[in-house]
């Protein structure tokens, strides 16, 4: 498994913030944040793992259609999850010898949040799988109906998550 470095290079739209996770993780195989943007009008959740049934499953599954399909599957902790634009291909977010390709998608729904019960959310996400390395990037933003900042500043946030640590390459 590689050893992955994850950094957030927008600090001028998000910061990290953990408290808003049940269980902030950070392992050589599996790393879990929560950030919150500097006006507080949105979240985002940044879910990286590394596991061996990833890495078999790119014998019958490439990253291209697995990527493409994980991206607009429902989360388990959203009731309601309806994809509104995509999946589309974006490549914006550094690795170690170039980009890091992966799909997006808008979607709205409804969250169950650990403090406040189910709420109505908007939002992006980004999925990508690396079967040659055994890996999954996920990132979701999550805002309140009336606070989804433009798909430009979205893909800001993107291309500031630099990953390093190995190099994705082209989706499969």
């Amino acid at each position: 498994m590689p050893s992955v470095t994850i950094t957030n290079e927008r600090t001028d739209l998000w910061q990290q913030n953990d408290g808003i996770l049940s269980i902030p993780l950070e392992t050589s195989f599996l790393i879990k944040r929560g950030y919150l943007f500097n006006d507080q009008t949105c979240q985002g959740l940044l879910n990286y793992q590394s596991s061996q049934e990833t890495y078999d499953s790119r014998k019958t599954t490439g990253d291209n259609s697995a990527s493409s399909a994980k991206v607009q599957e429902q989360p388990s902790q959203y009731p309601t999850y309806t994809v509104t634009s995509g999946p589309s291909v974006v490549d914006v977010m550094p690795d170690d010898s170039g980009t890091l390709a992966g799909y997006e998608v808008a979607y709205t729904g409804t969250v169950t949040f650990r403090d406040s019960g189910n709420q109505d959310v908007t939002g992006y996400r980004f999925f990508r799988q690396i079967g040659e390395q055994g890996a999954t990037l996920e990132i979701t933003l999550q805002c309140a109906p009336g606070n989804l900042p433009d798909l430009q500043t979205w893909h800001d946030l993107l291309s500031g998550t630099r990953v390093s640590g190995f190099d994705a390459g082209a989706m499969g």
